[in-house]
């Protein structure tokens, strides 16, 4: 079933309702609301903590990259040791210092990053200079394809994953809707109350698409046996009740025989 949906038609109802969404949701205000909750909960002290260790790796993974720059703005005339030895100062000191803020939950550097969160989501709320590039990233969001082929490469990645657990005997998807169709199963062979209502609903619609269609039926199939030719017409009566018809011929035949002979006996019985 999956596989016959139309990729395109998706598409267009997953971009149609992610358009509506992001129109009418209030970004500045969200997003003001949630950055300062993240930092009224000091959630950003593990973004912090994580951001400075990687900073460390990095450094530590790449000193020489650092002596490279270092040797690029360093004037000719300065030796190439005193070069490395300036490099390696900056490499190590940069190194200690992502290590003191990753370990020191109080550092400074850690409340200056905080006071400022804060004032970039007060910012935000108010309607400042990062509300308006909210909303200007908002409006061109809308206003590209962007969301589009977002919208197309979501659907793509949901139809494959839906496919592939449905392919998987040992799925999750696969196992719960065989469990559900398996307790449906159960449950109307053995639920009398819910087969009569199945059974007064089958009955309640069809008649009522009967009522609905039956003049249209019967002057569809009216037109279509007045179109037929002759021929075509008592063959096909022959081919629906051509058994009916040939017992009805019988009959009459010896109905018709009987009664003629027995006439034909009392006729001669009072001569």
């Amino acid at each position: 079933a999956i596989a016959r949906l139309d990729d395109a038609d998706i598409t267009r109802i997953i971009h149609k309702q992610a358009v509506e969404l992001v129109a009418k949701l209030p970004v500045h205000q969200v997003a003001g609301e949630g950055l300062a909750k993240i930092v009224q909960e000091n959630m950003h002290q593990d973004w912090i903590t994580t951001l400075a260790g990687y900073l460390g790796n990095f450094l530590s993974e790449n000193k020489e990259l650092v002596k490279k720059q270092v040797k690029q703005e360093s004037y000719f005339l300065i030796p190439g040791f005193v070069d490395n030895m300036i490099a390696e100062k900056i490499t190590n000191g940069g190194i200690r210092y992502m290590k003191q803020i990753e370990s020191d939950p109080e550092h400074p550097v850690r409340k200056k990053i905080g006071n400022k969160l804060v004032d970039i989501a007060a910012d935000i709320q108010q309607d400042g200079a990062w509300a308006k590039r909210l909303k200007d990233l908002k409006d061109e969001l809308l206003s590209s394809r962007h969301l589009e082929e977002y919208s197309s490469t979501a659907w793509l990645y949901i139809r494959k994953k839906i496919t592939d657990d449905l392919n998987d005997p040992s799925s999750g998807i696969a196992n719960y809707t065989d469990k559900i169709l398996k307790d449906m199963g159960l449950s109307l062979s053995t639920d009398k109350t819910r087969q009569e209502k199945i059974d007064r609903f089958v009955q309640v619609q069809a008649f009522k698409l009967i009522m609905k269609y039956k003049k249209t039926a019967g002057e569809m199939i009216s037109q279509t046996v007045t179109n037929w030719p002759s021929r075509q017409l008592s063959e096909k009566l022959e081919l629906e009740v051509g058994k009916d018809l040939q017992f009805i011929r019988i009959n009459g035949t010896l109905v018709g025989g009987s009664v003629g002979l027995l006439i034909y006996l009392i006729t001669k019985l009072l001569s």
